[in-house]
């Protein structure tokens, strides 16, 4: 387990921490916090190698993810791959490590990746064409859509309602309760207790660099036809460990 420190880092590795110690996994390396910006990584990428780990759980920033696995891996280090779902972004594909990244991480999955065979993609996929035919297929197009949609139904009960000031608005999203997106996120509620409102369902893929190299690499774009390489294997689920995870606080 290594990540950086604050809760970008620490808040993933509580969970994997839970889960580990819940499934009766050894925690062969604890290096939670240990990738601070700045400071000499050298022996955190040493310990990754000597480890002897099934799989490595990282949470980090993509380019020092790119330096722990190059590091680790040259040191001999052959084992998998997976943590933080913004630690791997499809960019990395392009890099020498490209290869090495589609072998051997699995990436979380909280979104649907753009140009999945889900209900809502093809409206979603469709209008992002329409309005951004020069850009990159990234999965934060979704991220954004997402965002945009649980705007759009709050926004659409308060005009329903007759009160479009920001208590009104409140007052809405406590009325809707519970948030489809068509198959392109697991559904949530809008309630005030954090505990109940967070999504406990995720899914989990690779990095497909076969797609990502027969579109042009980063000079894929959504005119052309273009989806993400990040490919689902497991599509959204919430595991026993997720369903009574306490989030009624900060993970970490």
């Amino acid at each position: 387990m290594v990540t950086s420190p604050g809760l970008f880092g620490e808040d993933p590795a509580a969970g994997a921490t839970f889960a580990a110690d819940s499934l009766g996994l050894d925690v062969v390396y604890q290096g939670i916090g240990a990738l601070a910006a700045g400071e000499d990584i050298s022996p955190v990428v040493a310990a990754v190698a000597r480890s002897g780990a099934d799989i490595v759980f990282i949470a980090t920033d993509p380019i020092t993810l790119a330096t722990v696995m190059d590091g680790s891996v040259q040191l001999g280090y052959g084992g998998q791959w997976t943590g933080h779902g913004e630690t791997f972004n499809l960019r990395l594909l392009d890099t020498a490590l490209g290869d090495l990244i589609a072998q051997r991480v699995s990436v979380p999955i909280g979104a649907a990746p753009l140009g999945s065979p889900v209900e809502g993609m093809n409206d979603v996929y469709t209008r992002l064409t329409e309005l951004l035919p020069d850009r990159y297929p990234s999965d934060a197009l979704v991220r954004g859509y997402l965002q945009f949609e649980a705007t759009r139904q709050i926004l659409s009960r308060a005009l329903e309602l007759g009160d479009l000031t920001p208590a009104g608005v409140v007052r809405a999203s406590r009325q809707i309760e519970s948030m489809s997106y068509r198959g392109l996120a697991p559904p949530n509620l809008s309630v005030d207790d954090p505990n109940l409102a967070v999504s406990r369902a995720s899914g989990l893929g690779h990095l497909d660099k076969t797609v990502f190299d027969a579109q042009g690499g980063l000079g894929a774009r959504l005119a052309e036809g273009a989806v993400s390489p990040l490919i689902v294997d497991h599509p959204f689920a919430a595991s026993d460990l997720a369903t009574r995870y306490d989030f009624s606080r900060p993970c970490a």
